[in-house]
């Protein structure tokens, strides 16, 4: 809750309702007598809420006064007053209170009108927002959308729309959605009505000429009710013309991957799976393999798969994509090779995509852009999670505080209730409410309240940890960076959770450690949660959890953790990073914790890497570019 303003020219009646202001919690909480006091007030910090009274004895009067607020600042304005006549009133709700408080003030009356105020602004506040969010949305979506009532006629179109049908003009509000369809494209007379009256499908490829040029175009309908009475249509328009000329591209990239396929300078070998036998090899694999094509088709290789197995290469659901290998392709003719494998599902057919390069060319380049292009994916995915987070976090934070609050307010209130109620039982004896005893009940009801309260601040943690994860790189990102002193923070801060989890938890700074800048407060919030990971992982407190600080060969400042633990299964590692993905659910997990991790390092361009072994340990890296 932010500032609250009060404006009255009795100074004692303003420091008498600010003194119930505080005593309800409201922390800011200051006054001014004089108009001119009160707008400095507001330009110093613009107030959540402003108490006017009305007669105020300068040449602006309390209504004038607010009418000048709402109208350079939307501020809510409840009306202090003893007495008025029918005039004034008039006059003051035209300037839209949001309620009034007779003086002299009584301390209920107080506190309903501005708990009360202050929330129908909150209120006002979400649906303004709301309501430019859907009409973002609308004026945004990739689709042409307009709506129509029961009459077909058009109350609502988008910009898309007019794009899709070539309409240049916007004064289409109000004309059948039939007819200007019609007028554009006359072969369509009827096809809207159709669809309405159920004669044609719901969704509908029309074609329309637009500039001697025919243009595909989906039609979706739906009804739907705004009222429960009244009947809207939305219709989607989605233009075919882009997935077409896709579908077209994409038969041309069939034809060039065919040709690619067969001249590739690299060995590429498809095998059928479960079978592994050969669908198809180019002319590289028959070269280096020493296999020739019409004599290995149907065939399994075995030879090769014996190799591929031996070197880790994955041939089934599981094990590593890219391996090293040695063969011998004929008497004492061994090669060196790098393999790379790619399960495939074409025409519902699974195949293993399999091509080998000599290790000295420049396959280990297409590695690291491979790796580079599913980070990047990553990076997207993240961004596109933490708008969709922030917006959910926002809207779950106003009802859980307002669950906080009252819950809270009730478990006071229950104490005093509880010591009325207690003196009834021990003079009269046990009685029922609600059918229940109350000797059972005034033992259940705390606990109940303290759950709702415990629950609600579960919530509050969780909120703010999508909050943590759903910040860009906005925030201010200059701190000079010693690592050093952040480690010593990040171990303070966490020492009773070392002490609880394990009794060998060792530090090492390697200097010299360059400094780099960034935001320091993220930084710690990295080695925090890598630590906690670390330490949750052991199996008892006899594990060890180490961490080291060093720069590494070009300068940079590596940060490794490692720990003795569980260590994380090859089918989970790939996933850890993933928002909302955890393997401690059932102990509270929110599966964001290495997710913020991950985003963190990003906006500090680092790297995140994990190497692990199931039942001895895993090792995280974190590498922060030095910047001096």
């Amino acid at each position: 809750m932010g500032k609250i303003l009060i404006v009255e020219d009795e100074a004692l009646i303003a420091m008498d309702i600010r003194s119930k202001l505080l005593s309800f919690g409201y922390s800011e909480v200051v006054y001014a007598v004089r108009p001119e006091d009160a707008m400095k007030e507001i330009e110093k910090e613009v107030p959540s809420l402003v108490l006017m009274d009305i007669n105020l004895k300068s040449d602006l009067d309390g209504i004038d006064l607010a009418g000048i607020i709402n109208t350079s600042y939307r501020i809510p304005v409840v009306f202090l007053t003893s007495y008025s006549d029918i005039n004034t009133m008039d006059r003051a709700s035209e300037a839209a209170p949001y309620g009034y408080i007779v003086k002299p003030v009584e301390t209920q009356s107080l506190y309903s009108v501005v708990s009360m105020a202050i929330k129908r602004a909150s209120v006002e506040r979400n649906l303004v927002e709301q309501n430019g969010l859907f009409e973002a949305v609308l004026e945004n979506s990739a689709e042409g959308i307009a709506v129509a009532d029961e009459t077909l006629k058009i109350k609502y179109f988008n910009h898309i729309f007019m794009e899709i049908f070539g309409i240049e003009r916007g004064d289409i509000y109000g004309e059948s959605l039939d007819k200007v369809i019609t007028e554009i494209e006359p072969s369509l007379a009827g096809v809207v009505s159709g669809v309405i009256e159920g004669r044609e499908s719901s969704a509908k490829r029309i074609d329309i000429g637009i500039d001697g040029k025919l243009k595909a175009v989906l039609m979706n309908v739906s009804a739907f009710s705004l009222d429960g009475e009244t009947t809207r249509y939305l219709f989607i328009f989605s233009d075919l013309s882009e997935l077409e000329r896709m579908k077209n591209e994409l038969d041309t990239t069939a034809r060039n991957f065919d040709e690619i396929f067969e001249k590739n300078r690299d060995a590429l070998v498809l095998l059928k799976i479960p079978e592994h036998t050969v669908s198809d090899l180019n002319p590289a694999a028959e070269k280096m393999l020493g296999f020739k094509k019409s004599e290995m088709l149907g065939k399994v290789p075995k030879e090769l798969i014996r190799v591929l197995a031996v070197s880790g290469c994955i041939l089934g659901d599981s094990g590593q994509d890219e391996a090293v290998c040695t063969m011998t392709r004929h008497a004492d003719d061994a090669f060196t090779f790098l393999a790379n494998s790619q399960r495939l599902s074409i025409g519902g057919t699974e195949y293993l995509y399999l091509s080998f390069k000599d290790i000295t060319e420049a396959k280990k380049l297409e590695k690291r852009e491979r790796q580079l292009q599913e980070k990047l994916i990553q990076t997207n995915k993240m961004t596109a999670l933490g708008t969709l987070v922030s917006g959910i976090a926002h809207e779950i934070n106003n009802p859980n505080n307002f669950i906080m609050f009252n819950s809270k307010m009730m478990l006071d209130l229950w104490k005093g209730f509880s010591q009325v109620l207690d003196r009834v039982y021990e003079k009269e004896g046990d009685f029922e409410i609600e059918n229940l005893p109350y000797s059972v009940l005034r033992e259940d009801i705390p606990k109940l309240l303290e759950g709702i309260a415990g629950g609600s601040e579960r919530i509050k943690k969780i909120v703010h940890e999508l909050k943590s994860f759903s910040k860009g790189d906005s925030e201010q990102m200059d701190d000079r960076i010693n690592i050093e002193e952040v480690v010593t923070s990040a171990v303070k801060i966490l020492k009773q959770h070392i002490m609880r989890y394990t009794a060998n938890f060792e530090t090492e700074v390697i200097k010299p450690v360059p400094c780099f800048k960034g935001n320091r407060q993220k930084v710690e919030q990295v080695l925090i949660n890598l630590i906690l990971n670390a330490l949750e992982a052991l199996k008892d407190k006899n594990g060890t959890v180490r961490l080291t600080a060093s720069a590494d060969e070009n300068g940079n400042v590596k940060i490794c953790v490692s720990d003795t633990g569980v260590g994380i299964p090859g089918d989970i590692i790939r996933r850890i990073t993933e928002p909302f993905f955890t393997t401690k659910l059932k102990d509270g997990g929110t599966g964001l914790g290495l997710s913020i991790v991950y985003t963190y390092v990003k906006e500090h361009k680092g790297e995140l890497d994990f190497f692990s072994e199931p039942e001895k340990g895993t090792t995280v890296t974190v590498t922060f570019p030095a910047q001096g």
